[in-house]
């Protein structure tokens, strides 16, 4: 890639670790030593001594900031109006200002970007995580589940939409719905505390659980419900990945991406939820999961290399 190096300051250990590797595979000549002598910074967060780097060099260098990493922060914080997210987004589009690239992960981002920012921006996807081979046999008496009933996984961090779930199991009786989340009781309120003792025979709720789990629940799912945000966006396309029957809350970070009645199904309310996932099981609408995996399916490792090598020749 040439004589070309580039400083990454990324303070976030793991993610600094994912972001060498892919340089490491494009082959792209970079260092994490402020010391070093280098002609571009990539950072990945925003907080003062990013900013205070900027400031430093951004007449006279390359700024790249790979959005990534903001992106759940700045959504927290993008429809809000209270004083610490007005601080923050005056920080954040201080900081973009400066910057002489910025990279993200979904078209969303791009659109607001260039329209407030009036540069380019480029996309580049997240990486899928691996999707291994899955034997479904046996599984249904691993995790208490019935064998003969069609499933429906449900992805709601923190329980938001909990009554939404138990209106849908309530009208579905013959659906095995299973709920993940691990969001500990003293962080609910007491009403969700009740409702999730006095939950639907027909939910099941999966607390304790890594990656391998997640991904035997969602082998053996027939559909999945997806009522996050871009917290649990790996969820979202591993689900799509292993194509399935999608149906996502309306999420504006979504906008371009996931497009309704294409790739997959996306609803407002819980009455709306209740339809569509009745159409499906009278076979009434279409089965999209192939749309759906065709949206997602390059954005495995080589492809990311393959872009990263793009945007640094550029």
């Amino acid at each position: 890639m040439g004589d070309k190096m580039t400083l990454i300051y990324i303070e976030d250990t793991n993610y600094l670790k994912k972001i060498i590797y892919l340089f490491k595979k494009s082959e792209i000549s970079f260092t994490t030593n402020l010391n070093d002598n280098f002609d571009s910074i990539l950072i990945s967060e925003l907080n003062n001594r990013t900013l205070n780097l900027v400031k430093k060099y951004y007449l006279n260098k390359r700024i790249i900031f790979w959005f990534h990493l903001e992106e759940i922060r700045f959504c927290y914080n993008y429809t809000k109006q209270n004083k610490s997210s007005l601080i923050y987004k005056n920080k954040l589009f201080e900081i973009l200002n400066l910057c002489t690239d910025i990279v993200v992960s979904l078209p969303f981002f791009k659109n607001l970007f260039e329209k407030k920012l009036r540069k380019s921006i480029y996309v580049i996807p997240r990486i899928n995580n691996k999707i291994f081979s899955i034997k479904t046999r046996g599984l249904c008496k691993k995790y208490n589940l019935a064998k003969n009933m069609k499933k429906i996984l449900v992805i709601d961090y923190n329980y938001q939409y909990l009554e939404w779930i138990y209106s849908l199991a309530s009208n579905y009786k013959k659906i095995e719905f299973i709920y993940i989340d691990y969001t500990p009781e003293f962080r609910l309120t007491n009403r969700k505390q009740q409702l999730l003792k006095n939950k639907p025979s027909n939910i099941k709720i999966e607390t304790i659980f890594f990656e391998d789990i997640f991904l035997e629940l969602l082998s053996l799912s027939d559909m999945v419900i997806y009522l996050s945000d871009l917290y649990d966006y790996n969820y979202l396309s591993s689900a799509l990945l292993m194509k399935k029957i999608v149906f996502v809350k309306n999420f504006y970070a979504f906008e371009s991406f996931l497009v309704n009645s294409k790739n997959c199904y996306i609803f407002d309310s819980s009455n709306e939820l209740n339809k569509k996932v009745g159409k499906i099981l009278n076979n009434r609408i279409s089965n999209l999961s192939e749309n759906g995996y065709e949206l997602v399916k390059n954005n495995n490792i080589s492809q990311i290399v393959y872009m990263l090598n793009q945007y640094f020749k550029k």
